[in-house]
Protein backbone atom coordinates (compact mmCIF):
# COMPACT_ATOMS: atom_id res chain seq x y z
CA UNK A 1 0.00 0.00 0.00
CA UNK A 2 1.54 3.21 -0.78
CA UNK A 3 1.42 6.01 1.99
CA UNK A 4 1.92 9.27 1.16
CA UNK A 5 2.61 12.24 3.81
CA UNK A 6 0.32 15.48 3.87
CA UNK A 7 1.69 18.79 3.97
CA UNK A 8 -0.76 21.22 5.05
CA UNK A 9 -0.39 25.20 5.74
CA UNK A 10 -2.07 26.59 9.07
CA UNK A 11 -3.21 29.75 8.28
CA UNK A 12 -1.68 32.45 10.64
CA UNK A 13 -2.52 35.67 9.31
CA UNK A 14 -0.28 37.25 11.91
CA UNK A 15 2.79 34.70 11.70
CA UNK A 16 2.50 33.48 8.08
CA UNK A 17 3.54 30.58 9.25
CA UNK A 18 2.98 27.34 7.89
CA UNK A 19 2.97 23.78 9.56
CA UNK A 20 2.51 20.51 8.84
CA UNK A 21 -0.35 18.48 9.94
CA UNK A 22 -2.12 14.90 8.34
CA UNK A 23 -5.74 15.83 6.66
CA UNK A 24 -7.75 18.51 5.78
CA UNK A 25 -8.23 21.84 7.35
CA UNK A 26 -11.25 21.54 8.57
CA UNK A 27 -13.82 19.28 11.08
CA UNK A 28 -16.60 17.29 9.27
CA UNK A 29 -20.13 18.78 10.10
CA UNK A 30 -22.87 16.19 11.36
CA UNK A 31 -25.58 16.44 8.73
CA UNK A 32 -28.09 18.76 8.78
CA UNK A 33 -32.02 18.57 8.35
CA UNK A 34 -32.92 20.41 5.16
CA UNK A 35 -35.69 21.97 7.33
CA UNK A 36 -33.23 22.95 10.10
CA UNK A 37 -30.90 24.31 7.43
CA UNK A 38 -29.63 28.07 7.96
CA UNK A 39 -27.73 31.13 6.78
CA UNK A 40 -24.84 29.75 9.21
CA UNK A 41 -24.82 26.39 7.93
CA UNK A 42 -24.52 27.45 4.57
CA UNK A 43 -21.91 29.47 5.30
CA UNK A 44 -19.72 27.03 7.39
CA UNK A 45 -20.40 24.91 4.32
CA UNK A 46 -19.06 27.06 1.85
CA UNK A 47 -15.95 27.63 4.05
CA UNK A 48 -15.23 23.78 4.43
CA UNK A 49 -15.27 23.44 0.79
CA UNK A 50 -12.60 26.46 0.33
CA UNK A 51 -10.54 24.35 2.75
CA UNK A 52 -10.88 21.43 1.55
CA UNK A 53 -9.79 22.35 -2.17
CA UNK A 54 -7.01 24.22 -0.77
CA UNK A 55 -5.75 20.88 0.10
CA UNK A 56 -2.25 20.21 -1.27
CA UNK A 57 -1.02 17.82 -2.60
CA UNK A 58 -4.39 15.68 -3.19
CA UNK A 59 -4.93 13.83 -6.16
CA UNK A 60 -7.59 14.29 -8.78
CA UNK A 61 -10.02 11.58 -6.96
CA UNK A 62 -8.33 10.80 -3.85
CA UNK A 63 -10.04 11.45 -0.89
CA UNK A 64 -7.87 11.27 2.04
CA UNK A 65 -10.68 12.31 4.46
CA UNK A 66 -15.10 12.81 3.68
CA UNK A 67 -15.90 15.17 1.70
CA UNK A 68 -17.54 18.46 3.10
CA UNK A 69 -21.07 18.31 4.37
CA UNK A 70 -23.04 18.66 1.15
CA UNK A 71 -20.06 18.94 -0.77
CA UNK A 72 -20.43 17.19 -4.01
CA UNK A 73 -17.32 16.97 -6.86
CA UNK A 74 -16.90 15.57 -10.45
CA UNK A 75 -15.31 12.15 -9.58
CA UNK A 76 -18.48 11.48 -6.92
CA UNK A 77 -20.95 12.58 -9.19
CA UNK A 78 -19.36 10.23 -11.96
CA UNK A 79 -19.64 7.46 -9.84
CA UNK A 80 -23.68 7.92 -8.27
CA UNK A 81 -24.04 8.29 -12.34
CA UNK A 82 -22.61 4.77 -12.84
CA UNK A 83 -24.58 3.09 -9.53
CA UNK A 84 -27.69 5.49 -11.23
CA UNK A 85 -26.94 3.29 -14.69
CA UNK A 86 -26.73 0.07 -13.18
CA UNK A 87 -29.40 0.44 -10.88
CA UNK A 88 -31.49 1.74 -13.96
CA UNK A 89 -30.60 -1.49 -15.80
CA UNK A 90 -31.06 -3.74 -13.13
CA UNK A 91 -34.74 -2.04 -12.94
CA UNK A 92 -35.49 -2.90 -16.35
CA UNK A 93 -34.00 -6.64 -15.91
CA UNK A 94 -36.27 -7.12 -13.39
CA UNK A 95 -39.15 -5.65 -14.95
CA UNK A 96 -38.48 -7.73 -18.14
CA UNK A 97 -38.92 -11.28 -15.55
CA UNK A 98 -41.13 -9.87 -12.96
CA UNK A 99 -44.22 -12.64 -12.94
CA UNK A 100 -47.82 -11.33 -12.40
CA UNK A 101 -48.90 -9.58 -8.95
CA UNK A 102 -51.07 -11.92 -6.91
CA UNK A 103 -51.17 -9.52 -3.62
CA UNK A 104 -49.53 -6.11 -2.31
CA UNK A 105 -48.90 -4.61 0.86
CA UNK A 106 -47.87 -0.94 1.49
CA UNK A 107 -45.96 0.20 4.59
CA UNK A 108 -45.77 4.09 5.00
CA UNK A 109 -43.49 6.38 6.65
CA UNK A 110 -43.22 9.58 8.32
CA UNK A 111 -41.72 12.46 6.40
CA UNK A 112 -37.85 12.54 5.98
CA UNK A 113 -37.64 9.22 7.76
CA UNK A 114 -36.92 5.70 6.59
CA UNK A 115 -37.41 3.68 9.83
CA UNK A 116 -40.65 1.87 10.19
CA UNK A 117 -42.99 2.88 12.07
CA UNK A 118 -44.89 0.63 14.99
CA UNK A 119 -48.00 0.59 13.67
CA UNK A 120 -46.47 -0.61 10.18
CA UNK A 121 -45.39 -3.65 11.86
CA UNK A 122 -48.71 -5.69 11.53
CA UNK A 123 -48.15 -5.17 7.79
CA UNK A 124 -45.18 -6.89 7.99
CA UNK A 125 -46.84 -9.58 10.01
CA UNK A 126 -49.82 -9.99 8.00
CA UNK A 127 -47.33 -10.36 4.52
CA UNK A 128 -45.24 -13.18 6.68
CA UNK A 129 -48.57 -15.03 7.72
CA UNK A 130 -49.54 -15.27 4.18
CA UNK A 131 -46.62 -16.61 2.47
CA UNK A 132 -48.38 -20.13 2.65
CA UNK A 133 -51.51 -19.11 1.27
CA UNK A 134 -49.79 -17.21 -1.79
CA UNK A 135 -46.89 -19.26 -2.38
CA UNK A 136 -44.91 -16.08 -3.98
CA UNK A 137 -42.07 -17.41 -6.31
CA UNK A 138 -40.97 -13.91 -6.39
CA UNK A 139 -41.51 -11.03 -3.84
CA UNK A 140 -40.66 -7.17 -5.09
CA UNK A 141 -40.17 -4.73 -2.35
CA UNK A 142 -39.80 -0.88 -3.91
CA UNK A 143 -39.22 2.30 -2.11
CA UNK A 144 -40.49 5.26 -2.89
CA UNK A 145 -40.92 8.87 -1.52
CA UNK A 146 -43.17 12.09 -1.66
CA UNK A 147 -42.27 15.29 -4.04
CA UNK A 148 -40.38 17.56 -1.23
CA UNK A 149 -36.83 17.74 -1.13
CA UNK A 150 -34.57 17.20 -4.06
CA UNK A 151 -34.82 13.97 -6.29
CA UNK A 152 -31.42 12.92 -6.11
CA UNK A 153 -31.67 12.85 -1.74
CA UNK A 154 -35.13 11.35 -2.38
CA UNK A 155 -33.86 8.79 -4.16
CA UNK A 156 -31.00 7.88 -1.38
CA UNK A 157 -34.09 8.06 1.25
CA UNK A 158 -36.46 5.65 -0.92
CA UNK A 159 -33.27 2.97 -0.93
CA UNK A 160 -33.10 3.38 2.53
CA UNK A 161 -36.65 2.86 3.04
CA UNK A 162 -36.56 -0.26 0.87
CA UNK A 163 -33.82 -1.58 2.53
CA UNK A 164 -35.42 -1.02 5.96
CA UNK A 165 -38.67 -3.14 4.78
CA UNK A 166 -36.24 -5.71 2.90
CA UNK A 167 -34.52 -6.12 6.20
CA UNK A 168 -37.77 -6.72 8.65
CA UNK A 169 -38.42 -9.18 5.64
CA UNK A 170 -35.74 -10.96 6.15
CA UNK A 171 -35.69 -11.25 9.85
CA UNK A 172 -38.95 -12.78 10.05
CA UNK A 173 -37.97 -15.68 7.79
CA UNK A 174 -38.40 -14.99 4.01
CA UNK A 175 -36.14 -15.86 1.66
CA UNK A 176 -33.39 -14.09 0.34
CA UNK A 177 -33.19 -15.41 -2.89
CA UNK A 178 -37.04 -14.42 -3.57
CA UNK A 179 -36.44 -10.97 -3.21
CA UNK A 180 -36.08 -8.29 -5.99
CA UNK A 181 -35.45 -4.64 -4.52
CA UNK A 182 -35.91 -1.18 -5.92
CA UNK A 183 -36.07 2.28 -5.39
CA UNK A 184 -37.72 4.78 -7.06
CA UNK A 185 -36.84 7.89 -5.34
CA UNK A 186 -40.52 10.08 -6.03
CA UNK A 187 -41.32 8.79 -9.44
CA UNK A 188 -44.37 6.29 -9.93
CA UNK A 189 -46.21 8.62 -7.14
CA UNK A 190 -49.25 6.31 -5.72
CA UNK A 191 -50.87 10.35 -5.73
CA UNK A 192 -50.29 12.30 -8.51
CA UNK A 193 -48.20 15.78 -7.35
CA UNK A 194 -46.20 18.98 -8.00
CA UNK A 195 -42.88 19.27 -7.07
CA UNK A 196 -42.38 19.92 -3.41
CA UNK A 197 -45.41 18.38 -2.08
CA UNK A 198 -45.70 16.41 0.87
CA UNK A 199 -47.54 13.45 0.76
CA UNK A 200 -48.50 10.84 3.25
CA UNK A 201 -49.28 8.24 0.60
CA UNK A 202 -46.55 8.53 -1.54
CA UNK A 203 -44.35 7.73 1.44
CA UNK A 204 -44.20 4.28 1.38
CA UNK A 205 -42.43 1.25 0.29
CA UNK A 206 -44.56 -1.54 -1.62
CA UNK A 207 -44.31 -5.19 -1.12
CA UNK A 208 -45.93 -7.36 -3.92
CA UNK A 209 -46.45 -11.27 -4.14
CA UNK A 210 -45.55 -12.31 -7.66
CA UNK A 211 -46.21 -16.26 -9.06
Amino acid sequence: MKTRTILLCTVALTLGACGTQSGPRYTPRADVAQQNYTAANHAEDRMDKKLYNEYEEREQCQHYRDLPRNMMDKCVKAEEEDMELATAQMSTHTEQKALPIVSSYTVLFDHNKSNIRTNEMATLDRAMREIDKYDPRQVTVTGYTDSSGKADYNQTLSREREQAVSKALLSRGIENQVLEREARGEYDQAVQTKDGIRNHDNRRVVIDFRR
